[in-house]
């Protein structure tokens, strides 16, 4: 993450705070998805 936030021109703390809101929302579409739903249950 050092490497990413000194090549984006933005602090550690900001890269790392949007790579966490990133995950959650990509977790959180995954998990709303019928194909996610369909997994689960077989």
């Amino acid at each position: 993450m050092e490497k990413v936030s000194q090549e984006l021109g933005v602090s550690y703390n900001y890269a790392r705070k949007k790579k966490h809101e990133c995950v959650s929302r990509l977790m959180a579409q995954i998990q709303a998805s019928p194909e996610f739903a369909f997994i689960k249950t077989h």
